[in-house]
């Protein structure tokens, strides 16, 4: 793995590309490091966190990282193909599709909110909103995981298949 030389990375990528687990270390990296950052940036300007924040901060981190290991895994691991696009293009669809779970989450917190909270004064984690959000992110890496499963063992070679003709955003719409 290279952290810091692009030069060596490029040459690499040119003469003979990454293996799978190869990629997979650079996105589970990447998307630790991203979901790190984020939670970060919420304590920042001086607000003072309560055990709610915190804990809800770890699962935003470990549910991400640990639900990509198990999407690596359910690809085939070292052996599987085709694994970034499998997993970036399954885990939009199926993001998209979850989001709509969350007008119903949102709903109960916001009766939670009304009649427990006081919005005069700072805003802080409670458990329920952790524990929705948890078991909503859970349920999503599981899903990701379950159809990048069915995807890898569906193909005689490794799922890879022909190549499919590419279709418009537009032309998928209007069918």
């Amino acid at each position: 793995m290279y952290f810091w030389k692009i030069k060596l990375l490029k040459q690499q990528l040119i003469e003979q590309g990454l293996s799978e687990k190869q990629l997979f270390y650079y996105i589970l990296i990447y998307v630790a490091l991203s979901f790190i950052v984020i939670e970060m940036a919420g304590y920042f300007p001086n607000e003072t966190p309560n055990a709610w924040d915190y804990f809800q901060s770890s699962m935003n981190i470990a549910i991400p990282i640990i639900g990509t290991i198990f999407a690596f895994r359910a690809n085939g691991g070292n052996e599987g193909v085709r694994f970034a696009e499998r997993y970036f293009s399954i885990s939009l669809v199926v993001a998209i599709r979850f989001s709509v779970l969350l007008f119903p989450i949102m709903a109960v917190l916001m009766t939670y909110w009304f009649f427990n909270c006081d919005v005069q004064n700072e805003f802080h984690s409670s458990q329920p909103e952790v524990v929705l959000f948890s078991i909503w992110d859970i349920a999503l890496y599981g899903y990701i995981t379950k159809h990048i499963r069915q995807v890898a063992k569906a193909g005689k070679d490794g799922g890879v298949g022909p190549a499919i003709p590419e279709v418009s955003a537009i032309e998928t719409i209007q069918k």
